[in-house]
């Protein structure tokens, strides 16, 4: 699927339907004559066993067979098979090569037929003719049919996507069928087997149930709030009914909606401030405090209820509920006036109005007073073509700040334009609207080089646009040719003169036309010349119009007919990827991209020509021969040169950076010359809709080749819509290719420079010379402590500065913000050098140092003025250094570590006597060491294994306290290695707000390692920092201990908790290692938790070696479950494991798990615990109901329901739940408390956690609601506290009191019935009256208890459905609201 970032819908669906797999050569198609035999026969589109489509992106699915297409091998020569459909084997993983050569991913095997005369399809290296496939009927290959994912609604199944093949009963089904259902309605299972997983929901279509019309406007809503999806999920969701995700634009529609959901905002083009993603005008603000963040990554926007509905912006991967929106509510601007218009002097014409542009600075009350002098008002722009003409004819600039009509200050964060005009167009700056400087900016401004907007204060003072209707008679006095030199009903810009055709024309006719008028059809030079060509044809019905480019005598250059050289394109997205044909600009929405269409269609065209009068001589200036420096290559054709850098790897920006320091940029490529090496950055970025992808140097993209200049297949897709930068790919025999990625991603990179760029003096190493001393900028990213090992591994040291000559040297050679420099400061707060030289000379940047939560023990100088700056010493920064010009020459003496032990009482885990952060710190300061810094997986994995005897939290050295999300060890050691928990680290953890024991102004800026949740014991999750807890200290090994010997016997079990360890470090095969453990009373380990991993972790990295651990689906029924009786419930598999083909697991030596033969021979791991496996639970008789708005999950007994997205008081969502039948969770055993905990897994991005139905009566006893018994709890260390409700972690499953009176998400159960398909109980005749609700909600939840206490326990005790307060049918009787309503009453008057 191709999708590109827009403001408004732009996907490249690709067909998704069936397909013949079809050799040209043979004149054959694939044909499956059974699941161990394929063959090539001639082609029958109508053969079901002929016929495929993709199953996912990567796997094809044979329609007959309902299976996979697959290799048996992944070797030459091999036969192609079908497989039951698996998505973790990577031997039915398919990949579309050069052109339609055809094979498995990441592998140089391919598709074959023919070779050898063997009749099978097979698997065979070579890439000729035979291994060429293309789609029966087209001349696309294969991919063009490409895969879409079907994300369901309803259901029970979080909206997650159909899973193809699936199978129901006996039968297997490749797409969404109506089977079993009475109401005909499309449903798919989203679990392999839905029999055994129960796991279901609807197929989307234009006219899926589920949508609310608004009172007001008519437009549709769908609330999704059982879904649990990413942004661009929900966004293909909503996408997949003809909707998009919601666009709020007025204050109405915010108020209709209310839940902490998926909305259509984001910022996910780096170049543009937040947009709707439907293409709405942005101008409705509703944010929470706090935000937008500028956070990296936070690039899409949320509903919270838990603020007023208020927007927060979120990483788009969260899992979360969703609203679509479907219909306009937005007036559509005002048509251009067809009729003549007049303009005074000095006042520019345009679609009937006339613009004004003033450079005196004012106010911007001012410069509308200003405009309203002449009639006018500040200008108003109503769609991309007004904004084009601002930016090309009004006489703007690129430098110019101007004032727009565009304000706030009516109704604050509502943005209108002051002729009272609707807002039906924005074009925001990135970043921008900010309504920053505390919320004062009311006014907003238009400015750079593309016109964007920015709010700003209204008071500063700048230029302004005027506008005002044009006259419909010419002013009396001498009139100005607005087009001198063209003749009538062309347009002049500029040196040339403009006019569109009158009809259709094929690119040659509409040639020829021009051709006879003196003119030509139109070549564009810059961005301004194309604006204004948008604004002379933008609003015009032509769908298309001609230019002058084409790429039809050579599909990889496009060239003018007018033979100029190509210095500008403006593609749409897409384009022109392998497209050939000639060049048309588009109209409408997207005005003034270019497309590459069939050059015999029909559309019309724009002729140019030049002005009377108007004479161009260009003289060809003369040059001297430049060459390139030493080490860079040229470019051919060009005067530029080039140099792969292939040492340090850098994101993109890093990369264009470094390339941009040394006078240069990343490559640009517009040749396929002399370019090879490692996948490498270029300077290809993708800017949006409206820009495409642009050379970051400036320079055109003018084609695609088949070879550099050429994306790879499939690509770009701009995966998770956040691949804007490019690599250039290397495929061995198979040419070059383009590929978006992650600009985050680190890469090898590409930099060019001009030829005859000055070279710097320098040593043979790189250094510079100044003074007799030699000086080294390094610009790779380094802790302080690493960047002072290069200086010194170079022999020098962190440079030493001594006097203002010096530090201006320095800092004129410095391209970053910061760069260490070799100093120091101490616990007391003072300085020192550290190579000793005296402190004689110092250069502090004002307000500095500023020694903030004493983390800054380092000193960096800045660019911006060479001033310093003390910081954290653990931050990655460019350094300084320096070194004698009579050092190099000297001889390093090696230095080797001694070994150091540790005092007797340290192991310092101070667990008893619990402190705030700042306390626990202190302590580790006087005992002469410091909170505890993580530096690899060893260290954690030690760490954790101790946990065992500390069952709680603990505080680490982490903290983000001077710079939110930016965290730093507070010993100043770089973060080479993290370990957080899933959700973490976040600014504000686990939806705490509300919680009782955190204070609303908490500071969640300090670290703790998980000892209380045994799932995930070890991992990292921010913290208030005046939280009480135990701590973990860490101080340098004592050289004058001696390190204390082993005391293990190497064949002994090591005991571990309940658990004891044996590793045999001996190879055997599996079954072998099996035996060995079985003759000590043990058998293969099973790893539950963290503490096992992190205890095999310890051993591998002593021994460096593979062990087997209990896991092989050979023995288990085809599942992997661990051999000793255990679940798999905790993972740590790697990359594409498990793999279908192979079931024994072993622990790699990057310690993760990996699937491999049985026979292969490694270590292995023994174990054995006094701990009984659990029993899985069986599934009882009955079923759960079904409704479009609330997904029942069965598991054994009952039914569950949970509700994300929805948030509510404790008695409230009590009173939900009964309203369905239900009532709010009880639970009964662990096996239910893990059932849930599986399921709130799914959900925590949503809710972070759920009410239950355990509440402290009046005579302080706890109860469950439905009167089972209390005999089992799972409460967080700590609780329960004094409030009366209970609440469930959505992330480790424990179990906390909360004020009852406290928003949250709630979960509820039935018991199993013989349910059916059933209508919907209507608002009025069934549950609960929304009266009650309130009732109960406003006498709180006293009030709640004394109501319940009326009510018959058997009642609440009875599993039948004949119970009055279980309702899930309309034709029974109502709950006796009447008598709830008297029994509240009654309370409040108690």
């Amino acid at each position: 699927m191709k999708c590109f970032r827009t403001t408004v819908l732009l996907c490249s669906v690709p067909d998704s339907g069936t397909f013949l797999i079809f050799n040209v050569d043979h004149n054959r198609c694939v044909k499956v004559e059974s699941p161990t035999s394929l063959t090539a026969v001639p082609c029958n589109p109508r053969a079901k066993d002929q016929q495929f489509r993709w199953a996912s992106e990567s796997r094809i699915l044979s329609i007959s067979h309902k299976l996979c297409l697959g290799a048996t091998e992944i070797k030459d020569w091999v036969k192609v098979a079908l497989f039951e459909c698996d998505k973790n084997n990577i031997l039915q993983h398919w990949q579309c090569k050069n052109d339609t050569l055809f094979g498995l991913k990441d592998e140089d095997l391919h598709l074959n037929y023919g070779n050898f005369h063997e009749r099978s399809i097979m698997i065979y290296k070579g890439s000729g003719v035979w291994s060429r496939w293309r789609i029966y009927g087209t001349r696309n290959d294969l991919c063009s049919k490409g895969f879409q994912e079907i994300f369901t609604l309803g259901g029970n199944s979080f909206g997650a996507p159909c899973q193809f093949p699936f199978k129901y009963g006996d039968n297997w089904y490749s797409e969404c069928t109506k089977d079993a259902r009475a109401d005909g309605l499309l449903w798919c299972g989203t679990d392999r087997d839905y029999d055994k997983s129960k796991k279901w929901g609807f197929c989307p279509t234009k006219d899926s149930p589920g949508w609310d019309t608004g009172p007001v406007t008519g437009v549709q809503y769908q609330r999704n709030l059982q879904s649990a999806l990413t942004w661009h999920q929900a966004r293909k969701s909503c996408q997949q009914q003809g909707a998009d995700l919601l666009s709020i634009v007025e204050l109405h529609e915010q108020s209709y909606i209310s839940a902490p959901l998926w909305i259509g905002l984001n910022s996910l083009t780096s170049e543009t401030g937040w947009q709707w993603s439907n293409g709405n005008p942005f101008r409705y603000l509703n944010w929470a405090p706090g935000h937008p963040s500028s956070e990296p990554g936070l690039s899409c926007a949320t509903l919270n209820p838990a603020k007023a509905s208020k927007w927060e912006t979120s990483a788009c991967s969260k899992k979360l509920g969703y609203i679509c929106r479907r219909g306009n509510s937005t007036s559509l601007p005002p048509p251009p006036s067809k009729e003549p218009s007049f303009c005074p002097n000095h006042w520019v014409p345009y679609a009937g109005n006339c613009y004004y542009l003033e450079r005196s600075k004012k106010m911007w009350k001012d410069a509308l007073a200003a405009c309203r002098k002449d009639e006018a008002d500040l200008a108003s722009i109503h769609n991309i073509e007004e904004q084009s003409f601002i930016i090309s004819q009004s006489g703007y600039l690129p430098t110019d700040v101007l004032w727009i009509g565009l304000n706030d200050q009516r109704s604050h964060m509502l943005f209108e334009w002051s002729d009272n005009s609707d807002v039906t167009f924005t074009q925001w700056l990135s970043g921008e609207p900010s309504h920053s400087a505390s919320f004062q900016e009311d006014c907003v401004l238009i400015r750079g080089k593309d016109g964007k907007w920015a709010d700003h204060i209204c008071e500063k003072t700048y230029g302004y646009i005027c506008k005002k209707k044009g006259s419909t008679k010419p002013a009396e006095g001498i009139q100005v040719d607005v087009n001198p030199g063209c003749v009538i009903g062309s347009v002049r810009f500029g040196s040339y003169c403009y006019n569109s055709g009158v009809e259709a024309k094929t690119f040659e006719e509409a040639k020829q036309a021009c051709s006879q008028a003196g003119a030509s059809l139109v070549d564009i030079t810059d961005r301004y010349e194309n604006a204004f060509l948008v604004s002379l044809v933008g609003l015009r019905p032509d769908k298309y119009f001609w230019m002058g480019l084409s790429n039809t005598a050579d599909k990889s250059t496009f060239k003018w007919t007018t033979r100029r050289k190509v210095t500008f394109t403006h593609f749409n997205a897409g384009m022109p990827d392998r497209h050939q044909g000639c060049v048309a600009m588009t109209t409408g929405m997207f005005a003034g991209l270019w497309d590459v269409i069939s050059c015999s269609r029909k559309e019309n065209y724009i002729c140019k020509k030049g002005a009377e009068g108007v004479h161009v001589t260009t003289v060809p200036p003369t040059t001297p021969t430049l060459y390139c420096a030493s080490g860079w290559n040229p470019v051919a054709g060009r005067n530029a040169c080039y140099k792969n850098a292939n040492n340090v790897k850098k994101t993109w920006q890093e990369s264009n950076d470094f390339c941009q320091a040394i006078g240069g940029n990343l490559i640009s490529i517009h040749s396929s010359k002399d370019l090879r090496g490692e996948p490498a950055w270029i300077g290809l970025t993708y800017r949006g809709v409206r820009e495409g992808f642009v050379w970051s140097d400036g320079s055109p993209v003018s084609g695609a080749s088949h070879s550099q200049k050429d994306w790879g297949r499939g690509e770009p897709n701009n995966h998770n819509d956040n691949e804007l930068c490019t690599e250039l790919q290397f495929y061995g025999g198979y040419g070059q290719h383009w590929n978006d990625r992650h600009c985050d991603a680190y890469n090898n990179w590409i930099c060019q420079i001009r030829k005859g760029n000055t070279v710097y003096n320098k040593t043979d190493d790189g250094w510079l010379i100044y003074n007799d001393t030699q000086y080294f900028i390094n610009n790779d990213k380094l802790a302080m402590e690493h960047a002072r090992a290069y200086c010194r591994t170079n022999f020098g040291d962190l440079a030493v500065i001594t006097g203002e000559s010096e530090r201006k040297f320095l800092w004129k050679q410095a391209r970053k913000n910061h760069y260490y420099i070799g100093m120091t400061v101490n616990l007391d707060k003072s300085f020192s050098w550290l190579d000793g030289t005296p402190v004689t000379y110092t250069a502090w940047d004002r307000n500095e140092p500023n020694f903030a939560n004493n983390d800054e023990n380092c000193v960096t100088m800045y660019t911006s003025m060479g001033y310093w700056n003390d910081i954290n010493c653990g931050l990655e920064l460019p350094s300084i250094c320096k070194r004698s010009s009579h050092s190099v020459n000297t001889t390093m003496v090696p230095t080797t570590v001694p070994k150091a032990g540790c005092a007797p009482e340290w192991l310092s885990f101070q667990s008893k006597d619990n402190k705030n952060w700042q306390d626990a710190r202190k302590y580790c300061h006087d005992q002469g060491g410091n909170l505890v810094s993580i530096l690899n997986d060893r260290e954690q994995a030690f760490l954790t294994t101790q946990m065992l005897h500390h069952n709680q939290d603990l505080w680490i050295g982490m903290n983000d306290v001077n710079w939110e999300m930016h965290f730093v060890w507070t010993d100043g050691r770089a973060i080479k290695y993290t370990n957080w928990a899933e959700g973490h680290p976040t600014t504000v953890p686990d939806g705490r707000y509300y919680m009782e024991e955190v204070i609303y102004h908490s500071a969640f800026d300090c670290v703790m390692m998980v000892g209380s949740i045994s799932k995930i014991t070890g991992h990292w999750k921010v913290e208030d920092c005046s939280t009480n807890l135990g701590f973990i200290c860490k101080r340098n090994g004592d050289s004058q201990i001696a390190v204390a010997p082993t005391t293990v016997p190497p064949n002994a079990f090591y005991k571990l908790g309940n658990d004891s360890y044996k590793l045999v470090a001996q190879k055997m095969r599996w079954d072998e290692a099996r035996r060995q453990c079985q003759a000590d009373d043990a058998d293969l380990a099973s790893i539950v938790n963290p503490v096992t991993q992190a205890y095999i972790t310890l051993q591998i990295s002593k021994l460096n070696q593979s062990v087997w651990i209990g896991l092989n689906n050979n023995v288990s029924g085809g599942r992997f479950k661990w051999v000793d009786g255990w679940p798999l419930s905790y993972t740590l598999w790697g990359r594409n494991e498990p793999k279908n083909n192979y079931g024994c697991v072993y622990v790699d030596v990057d310690k993760l798990w990996k699937t491999v033969p049985c026979t292969n021979t490694y270590y292995s791991l023994c174990k054995k615990s006094t701990d009984i496996p659990p029993t899985e639970p069986p599934q009882l008789p009955g079923r759960c109901p079904e409704s479009k708005d609330n997904s029942w999950i069965p598991f054994r007994g009952h039914c569950y329901s949970f509700f994300p997205s929805q948030s509510a008081w404790w008695a409230i969502a009590s009173v939900e739940c009964l309203k369905l039948g239900a009532s709010l969770l009880s639970i009964q055993d662990p096996a239910e408390n893990l059932f849930i905990q599986q399921n709130l897994k799914l959900l925590q991005d949503g809710a972070k956690s759920f009410w239950i139905g355990l509440y402290k009566t009046n005579n302080d006893d706890w109860m469950w609601i439905d009167n089972t018994v209390v005999d089992y709890t799972n409460w967080k260390e700590g609780m329960p506290k004094y409030s009366k409700c209970v609440q469930i972690n959505s992330h480790g499953g424990q179990w906390s009191t909360n004020d009852c009176n406290t928003h949250s998400a709630f979960i509820c159960k039935m018991p199993k019935g013989r349910f059916t398909q059933i209508k919907e109980p209507s608002h009025g005749s069934a549950g609960i009256p929304v009266a009650v609700v309130l009732m109960i909600a406003l006498v709180g939840f006293g009030a709640f208890l004394l109501l319940r206490k009326r009510i018959p326990s058997s009642m609440l005790g009875q599993s039948t459905f004949d119970n009055k307060l279980y309702f899930n049918n309309p034709i029974r009787a109502p709950v006796d609201a009447q008598g709830l309503v008297v029994n509240v009453e009654q309370n409040e008057q108690a």
